[in-house]
């Protein structure tokens, strides 16, 4: 695995998200780092790659490369949200505070798109996470996110993203 520092993750990332454009699918885990997951998958035999967390209540939360963008997604089966509804979400990461809104994709998934530059460096740097999404608050360990972000880094590399490190 390539070691990026985090400029040049970051810088990596960018690109990546750039050269892509695909629907979500459902990706398989690749591999565990800590608390977070790099995954892969195809959708309509393009890849997908990101990275994803499980919440002790059976949530999930993962950044995904989609639609040339990386977003956010939180799911809970408890959710029961309508599809196209909007939330306010706040994510703090390390104290730093980001916020946006997110759009239901079915009752028990929520999708943030387009994170800033800035939430996913401090992603890719930080330590704790704290994400408020329309009241329901969850806690994130990023231990492992940083590898786990290297991952999905090189996972677009070999889908033709063409990054050196």
């Amino acid at each position: 695995m390539t070691k990026f520092t985090t400029f040049g993750r970051f810088a990596a990332m960018a690109a990546l998200v750039g050269s892509l454009g695909f629907a979500a699918a459902n990706p398989a885990a690749a591999e565990t780092h800590d608390y977070w997951t790099s995954v892969v998958g195809t959708d309509k035999g393009r890849p997908v790659c990101g990275v994803r967390t499980n919440m002790r209540d059976g949530g999930k939360l993962s950044l995904l490369v989609l639609n040339q963008e990386i977003h956010m997604v939180a799911s809970d089966p408890a959710w029961r949200i309508p599809v196209g509804n909007t939330v306010v979400v706040t994510v703090s990461v390390d104290g730093d505070v980001f916020r946006g809104r997110a759009t239901a994709a079915d009752e028990h998934t929520l999708v943030l798109t387009s994170l800033t530059e800035a939430f996913v460096r401090e992603f890719v740097d930080g330590s704790d996470m704290l994400a408020d999404f329309g009241g329901v608050r969850w806690h994130v360990d990023l231990t492992g996110s940083s590898e786990a972000t290297d991952d999905m880094i090189n996972c677009v590399q070999q889908a033709g993203g063409g990054l050196t490190s």
